[in-house]
C-alpha cells in the first residue's frame, strides 16, 4: 500500500522537478545538504526530529525525548473522544466556499485527496483509527489584479498536536530587507542607469514537496462547509500550517541559492 502511495503521489506532486539535474548541480556546487534531494523522491516527514543541515543556527538543546509518545498519541486509536474533539471545534469560515475550491484545486494536482463532504454523525461513525485531523481556515491577503479577494488557506497543526511533536534543530533566519538595500547600493555604484530589478517568485512552494507515506494519516483536514455539513481531506504534499513545511523549504531554497550562485560565477568568470 504504502510503495502504491509512492508510485501514484510522489511524482504528481513533485512534477516537472528534474531530480537528476538538481542533484547533480548541489554537488558541483559543494551544498553541503545533498540528500535534500531525497524529499522529491520519498516525500518528508511531518513530524519527528527534523535534520540539521547547518542552513540555520543549531538548537544545542532540541530535545526529542518522549517524541515517540506524542507521535503515537496524535492517532491513538482514533477515538470517539478525539473526532468529538475535532468536530466541536469546527466552525463555518467565512469563505467556506473558497476553501472547498482550493481543496478540490489542489485534489486535481495530486497534492491532497479529493474532499469528502459528510455529516458530522457520518464523521463520528467512521474509521477514523490512526488519523489525526487538523482544522482548516482561512486567511484573507488582500486583493488579486483583477480585483477579486486573494484567499490562502491555512491548517491547524498547532492545535491539532502535530507541531508539537515536530522537532527543530536549527534555528532559521531570512536575509532581512537591510542586506537587500545594501546589495542595490552597491550595485548602483557599480552599474548606474543600467541597473534593474526583477523578482521571481515560486507559486505554492511547500506545496510542490511530498509528504512522507508514512505520515500522511497525520496530515488529515477538516472544516465546516456549511450548517448540516463538512468537509475532510488528506495531503500529500507538505501543508501550509505545519513547521515541518518550513523547514523543507527553507532547505530546498538553500540548495536553489547555491546552484545559482556557482551558475552566475561561472558565467562571469
Amino acid at each position: 500500500m504504502i510503495l502504491a502511495y509512492l508510485f501514484v503521489f510522489l511524482p504528481k506532486v513533485a512534477a516537472g522537478v528534474n531530480g537528476p539535474l538538481f542533484h547533480k548541480l548541489g554537488k558541483a556546487a559543494g551544498h553541503k545538504d545533498v540528500v535534500v534531494v531525497d524529499v522529491f523522491r520519498q516525500g518528508g516527514d511531518l513530524v519527528g526530529k527534523l535534520a540539521c543541515t547547518g542552513n540555520g543556527t543549531r538548537i544545542a538543546d532540541a530535545d526529542a525525548h518522549g517524541i515517540d509518545k506524542r507521535i503515537a498519541a496524535l492517532t491513538k486509536g482514533g477515538d470517539t473522544s478525539r473526532t468529538s474533539i475535532t468536530l466541536k471545534g469546527l466552525r463555518i469560515d467565512a469563505h467556506a466556499g473558497k476553501l472547498l475550491g482550493i481543496a478540490q484545486a489542489d485534489a486535481k494536482l495530486g497534492r491532497m485527496s479529493k474532499p469528502v463532504l459528510l455529516t458530522p454523525s457520518v464523521f463520528l461513525q467512521q474509521d477514523n483509527a490512526n488519523r489525526c485531523y487538523s482544522k482548516a481556515f482561512t486567511v484573507e491577503q488582500g486583493l488579486k489584479e483583477d480585483g477579486e479577494l486573494k484567499v490562502r488557506a491555512v491548517y491547524n497543526f498547532t492545535g491539532s498536536g502535530v507541531n508539537e511533536a515536530t522537532v527543530p534543530t536549527e534555528k532559521l533566519k531570512c536575509d532581512a530587507l537591510d542586506a537587500l538595500l545594501a546589495l542595490i547600493k552597491e550595485a548602483g555604484e557599480a552599474m548606474g542607469d543600467q541597473l534593474e530589478m526583477w523578482k521571481a517568485d515560486i507559486d505554492s512552494a511547500f506545496r510542490r514537496l511530498p509528504v512522507k507515506a508514512a505520515h500522511r494519516d497525520l496530515a488529515w483536514v477538516a472544516w465546516r462547509v456549511d450548517e448540516k455539513r463538512m468537509a475532510i481531506a488528506r495531503h500529500f504534499a507538505m501543508p501550509f500550517g505545519a513547521i515541518a513545511s518550513v523547514h523543507y523549504w527553507d532547505r530546498i531554497g538553500s540548495r536553489f541559492v547555491c546552484n545559482l550562485s556557482s551558475l552566475c560565477a561561472g558565467v562571469c568568470e
